[in-house]
This record gives structure tokens, sequence and C-alpha cells, in this order.
């Protein structure tokens, strides 16, 4: 039985993989498409990938900021998507384009707000090994 389950988990993994490539593909043809002027891949683009920019967006800000931060993001990614070399990166990219979207949401919050302290947060927060990487300034 124990053979069975490791079998059966092995195509899972080998299936997730599969699809996980294949929808990584799909939106490389979709990012190309748009940076040749499609306006209807980007809107594919919006729609695969809005729900992930909203929960980053929800992991930091109050819900009144959430629909603004997502629609910052994708304005953002639409303006440098030109510059976009790596097709299949596309969802690391916009992750890291709502990232900084909903630090700079914050930090603008926290100053109105005269709160130092989540401001020193935000600034900690953009500082982590983990954003310092190579990533797309927005």
């Amino acid at each position: 039985m124990g053979d069975e389950f490791a079998l059966v988990r092995g195509m899972t993994r080998a299936h997730h993989a599969l699809a996980t490539a294949e929808a990584t593909h799909q939106a490389a043809r979709l990012v190309r498409s748009a940076q040749h002027g499609d306006p209807s891949a980007f809107g594919q683009l919006y729609r695969r990938y809005a729900g992930m920019v909203h929960a980053i967006a929800l992991s930091r800000l109050a819900p009144d900021d959430i629909a603004d931060a997502v629609q910052e993001t994708f304005f953002r990614a639409l303006r440098r998507l030109s510059r976009l070399q790596q097709a299949d990166a596309f969802g690391s990219w916009i992750g890291t384009i709502a990232h900084n979207v909903v630090r700079d949401i914050a930090r603008a919050k926290a100053l109105q707000t005269g709160n130092a302290g989540v401001s020193a947060r935000v600034h900690d927060m953009s500082s982590s090994p983990a954003s310092s990487r190579s990533s797309p300034h927005a």
C-alpha cells in the first residue's frame, strides 16, 4: 500500500509540475502578445493574476486601499511591460510590483496619519533580503 501511495503522490507532483509549466508557457505567450499591442492579452493577464495581486495587497493594507493597490499594480505593469525581457517571469514580476505598490501605499498612509512606527516597519520590510533581489523598481 505504501508503494501505491508513493506512486500516486509522484504522479500528482508530476501532473502539478506539468500544469504549472503549461500555465507559465500560456502566460508567456500572453505577455508577448501584450508587448506587441494586443489589449485583450493584457486583459487576460489581469484576470489571471488579479487574485494574487489582491492577496498581496490584502496582506498589508486596509480593505479601503486594496482596489487602488491592484489598479496601480497593473497600471505600472502595463507602462513597463515592454521592458520585461523574460516573458515567463511575469508572475514573479507582477508580484514584485504589487509588493512595491503596497509598500508605497502603506508608507504614504503612515505619513498622512503621522504614524512613524508603521513607516519604519514598512521601510524595514522594503530593505529585507527578499526585496533586495534583482527586481523591477515600481
